[in-house]
């Protein structure tokens, strides 16, 4: 009788694990999007843009400055353990933040703001790498394509989903009840990871190693590993170009245009559109042939198509090239990912986590500095074709560099 109940079992255990892994994805992406909508927001119509910028920018460098001690905590403690002591965190920022205002002990001024950023900074900091790793817990149940697919899939959704909710709650029942939504958020979140079922942390020697050693080891992985050095070559190039041109380039090229805001909507959804649709289908129509060949050859193709939104001047066409855009610049960052975390040992996970989100977003205040720079002095449509010609002529010639420097480890 045990043996005929078994394979149901497994099946539940099974399910329970994706469904609980992939809800703590979309759930807590949506709790973050939700903040950051009602910050932005809020600081825009009770403070300066000055005030708006220096926010920002705090919360970016305090989750920069944190991220790899966040990846070296996440290994020694575990990445489940991890993930639900920092949403724990996040959630008692935001349930913290929604009694503050509730009960009148003060207003959301400019200081409050500011101070909320920074604690949401820092958690996020551990938060990340805990969270990212924790796709090794699910491996034995998804094949690796198709949940770094499904991950990426439910990162699109965070994206769509948050704003859209954030946008409305603020406007219609205050910061403090949004607060209280992405509280939400966090609980069900929480919730999810209480149910995923993974293995505890094994004991090795690494966790009586310091911080600095832990790091090292895993920044050694990642520079001595021919395909992981080579995936995080191309995350900092393509993150670099495509930050400042989506975030600053797309809007200053409507404009220039002398489109309307409706256009510059359409075209961040078309791309967010092309990126989700890649998501569905690149884990199953290229399994098994997702490589770094295949990461650098849809990057090479997105820059043809960043060059050509530079070039036309048809609004159908460039909204074209958004959505296909969307789709190549999808599908290299899966590939990427997949190489990551097909050549990471578990044990090492948060770690590289860590270093993949640092390789991410570390790029972005100098990517908006010089495309904001570029426009002013050349103008944005010869900036989105410099910028599409720098992927079109980097990547290649990066690629051949690796493939020499792979031959030349081979050869001694």
């Amino acid at each position: 009788m045990d043996s005929l109940s078994s394979p149901d079992s497994d099946t539940i255990r099974r399910r329970t694990s994706i469904v609980c892994w992939g809800s703590n994805v979309l759930l807590g992406g949506v709790a973050d999007q939700i903040f950051y909508v009602a910050l932005s927001w809020q600081l825009s119509q009770a403070s300066s843009a000055a005030t708006l910028g220096l926010t920002m920018t705090l919360n970016a460098v305090c989750r920069i400055a944190f991220l790899p001690i966040g990846g070296v905590a996440a290994d020694r403690i575990g990445h489940k353990r991890m993930s639900i002591l920092t949403e724990s965190i996040r959630l008692t920022v935001f349930i913290l933040g929604m009694c503050y205002l509730m009960l009148g002990f003060g207003s959301p001024d400019a200081r409050f703001l500011i101070l909320f950023a920074i604690f949401l900074g820092l958690a996020d900091a551990f938060y990340l790498p805990s969270t990212s790793a924790l796709i090794g817990e699910v491996e034995e149940y998804i094949s690796l394509s198709s949940a770094v697919s499904a991950r990426s899939l439910l990162q699109r959704g965070a994206f769509i989903i948050g704003p859209a909710l954030g946008g409305k709650l603020i406007a219609s029942s205050g910061l403090a009840i949004t607060l209280g939504v992405a509280g939400l958020s966090c609980i069900l979140s929480l919730l999810a990871l209480f149910i995923l079922r993974s293995a505890p942390p094994e004991k090795t020697t690494v966790e009586k190693a310091s911080l600095l050693t832990d790091f090292s080891q895993g920044l050694k992985h990642v520079i001595t590993g021919h395909s992981v050095f080579s995936a995080f070559l191309l995350i900092i190039i393509t993150e670099f170009i495509f930050e400042g041109l989506f975030d600053v380039g797309v809007p200053l090229l409507v404009s220039s245009q002398g489109w309307d805001s409706n256009m510059l909507g359409s075209l961040l959804s078309l791309f967010g559109v092309g990126a989700a649709i890649s998501a569905l289908v690149t884990g199953k129509l290229f399994r098994g042939r997702l490589s770094m060949s295949f990461a650098f050859k849809t990057t090479c193709m997105f820059g043809v198509f960043i060059l050509a939104m530079g070039l036309l001047s048809n609004q159908i066409l460039v909204m074209a090239c958004s959505i296909i855009a969307g789709l190549l610049c999808g599908a290299s960052s899966i590939a990427t990912n997949y190489v990551i975390f097909d050549n990471t040992s578990k044990e090492q996970l948060g770690r590289v986590s860590s270093m993949t989100a640092l390789a991410s977003n570390g790029t972005a205040p100098l990517s908006y500095m010089v495309v904001g720079f570029a426009a002013g002095k050349i103008g944005i449509n010869m900036t989105f074709v410099i910028g599409g010609a720098l992927l079109l002529s980097s990547v290649p010639i990066i690629w051949l560099m690796l493939q020499l420097r792979s031959n030349q480890r081979n050869t001694l």
